[in-house]
C-alpha cells in the first residue's frame, strides 16, 4: 500500500482497483484523522483504494485543523452562516469526489462515502441529493443536518449505516434514532449500530460493523 502526499490515498500496490472508500473527517481534524484507518481497513476490504480529504475551511474554533462548516455552539460563529458554508463544502466535495472517480474510471455504484461527526453530517447531506446513488453512507457519531429539507434534496436512496456511541457527549446518542426515523420516512434502509460505553469515537465494535457493512455493499 502506499500513501499519497497531497488528498490522503491508500491503494492497492497492485492497482488493481474496483471500489472506493471516501473518508470525511470531523470538526477540527483533518484527511490525516481517518486515513490512518485504511491499514486496517484494507486488509478486510481487497481491490479499495481509501481517500480522504481535507475540508474547505480552517477551523475557528482549533486553527490547525479543518471543518465543513462552523459550529456556532463550539466557535461563537452566527447561525446564519452554518447553511452557506455547508453547502459551498457539498460543491467542493462533489468536484473532488467527481474528480476522484474518473481518475479510477470507476463509477459512482463502487463508491462508499465513510463520515465521521461533522464529516458525517456532510455525507449525509451530500451522498442523497446525488443523481448516481452511492453503494453506501456510513455515518459515525454524527446527525442529519436539516431534516425538514431532506425529502426536497433526495434524489437517490443508498443503504445507509448509522453508528454511534451510546455515552457520547458531544452529539448525544439521540441524534441516531431522529436520523434513522427521517431517513425510514423517506424510503431509505437504514441500519443502525450502537457502541456501548463508547463516547465520541470510533469503538471497535463499531468499526467491524462498518467493515461488514462496505463488505455487503461494494464491489470487491
Amino acid at each position: 500500500m502506499k500513501l499519497s502526499e497531497e488528498t490522503k490515498r491508500y491503494q492497492p500496490e497492485s492497482g488493481d482497483i474496483c471500489s472506493v472508500v471516501f473518508l470525511l473527517h470531523g470538526y477540527g481534524a483533518d484527511a490525516m484523522d481517518l486515513i490512518s484507518l485504511a491499514p486496517a481497513l484494507s486488509d478486510q476490504l481487497p481491490r479499495c483504494a481509501f481517500v480522504a480529504f481535507n475540508a474547505p475551511e480552517t477551523c475557528l474554533a482549533q486553527p490547525l485543523g479543518r471543518q465543513w462548516f462552523p459550529i456556532p455552539s463550539m466557535d461563537g460563529s452566527p447561525e446564519s452562516a452554518m447553511r452557506p458554508s455547508l453547502d459551498r463544502s457539498v460543491d467542493i466535495l462533489a468536484k473532488l469526489i467527481e474528480d476522484e472517480m474518473a481518475d479510477l474510471d470507476l463509477p459512482t455504484s463502487s463508491a462508499l462515502i465513510f463520515g465521521f461527526s461533522q464529516g458525517a453530517m456532510v455525507a449525509l447531506h451530500y451522498a442523497v441529493a446525488q443523481s448516481e446513488p452511492f453503494a453506501g453512507i456510513i455515518a459515525c457519531s454524527g446527525q442529519l443536518l436539516y431534516p425538514d429539507i431532506l425529502k426536497d434534496r433526495v434524489v437517490s436512496r443508498p443503504p445507509i449505516l448509522l453508528v454511534h456511541g451510546e455515552a457520547d457527549p458531544i452529539v448525544p446518542y439521540a441524534r441516531l434514532a431522529e436520523a434513522q426515523q427521517s431517513l425510514l420516512s423517506e424510503g431509505f434502509s437504514v441500519q443502525t449500530h450502537t457502541s456501548p460505553d463508547t463516547e465520541h469515537g470510533i469503538a471497535p465494535d463499531g468499526l467491524t460493523a462498518m467493515i461488514k457493512f462496505a463488505q455487503d455493499h461494494l464491489p470487491l
